[in-house]
């Protein structure tokens, strides 16, 4: 059997759509303020949010739902920035702008979008006034859009996610597998991932998960601290 410390082979997972999100009082606002290109008070906005939050996930599905060009500045997705003329089109977003350290790329990006009547969504872990931008201009006209931030988790969403982690490791949970992950991990996005990783490489699709089997598996990973 594989050892906890072993992690699954992960399924690729199908992007989703807005009509497939889990929408709660965590997020609703956000999508809906996104979604509502048409009262933007200007060409851009911002969507806040912290790690795990689903950030990509919503950007991800407005670029599908505005059919508009989706750019990655995610760290562990380095590469050479696409030329801010090849994003014609009325929609773009940058995922991650907040990593973003080529700020005349970025002013011209809003500045084609705007030309174009279009709308640009910049995604990041803070607001605009924390990037560190060096360009005034850009710096102004980023502080001026509207933002909206992700708001913490709540039960139903952390079950949603426990679904699609437990979905992308091949992992089945038992009704009272996922009660128990519920109440154990709490609003934990990050601990979600951890636990479904180890759970999935102790089970290795051998053997029903059990209550008993997942806590012994946590209580190792924790060093016998867990409750």
């Amino acid at each position: 059997m594989p050892t906890p410390d072993q992690l699954p082979f992960q399924f690729p997972e199908a992007r989703l759509s807005f009509d497939d999100l889990c929408k709660t009082p965590a997020n609703q606002p956000a999508i809906s303020a996104i979604r509502d290109v048409d009262h933007w008070s200007g060409p851009a906005f911002c969507l806040i949010g912290p790690a795990r939050s689903g950030l990509s996930t919503l950007a991800v599905a407005w670029a599908a739902e505005r059919v508009g060009h989706y750019i990655d500045l995610s760290e562990d997705q380095p590469g050479a920035l696409p030329r801010p003329q090849d994003l014609a089109g009325e929609a773009v977003v940058v995922d991650r702008a907040d990593l973003c350290r080529q700020d005349d790329w970025l002013l011209t990006v809003y500045s084609s979008v705007q030309r174009l009547g279009g709308r640009l969504l910049l995604t990041g872990r803070t607001g605009p006034a924390d990037w560190g931008l060096n360009s005034v201009d850009l710096a102004s006209r980023l502080r001026s859009a509207p933002m909206a931030r992700l708001g913490p988790p709540d039960e139903a969403l952390m079950r949603a996610r426990l679904h699609r982690a437990a979905a992308r490791a091949a992992l089945s949970l038992p009704p009272a597998v996922e009660y128990y992950l519920m109440v154990r991990l709490g609003l934990n996005y990050d601990a979600i991932e951890d636990a479904v990783a180890r759970l999935a490489g102790s089970a290795g699709g051998r053997q029903a998960l059990t209550v008993p089997m997942a806590r012994a598996v946590l209580e190792a990973a924790a060093g016998g601290c867990a409750e």
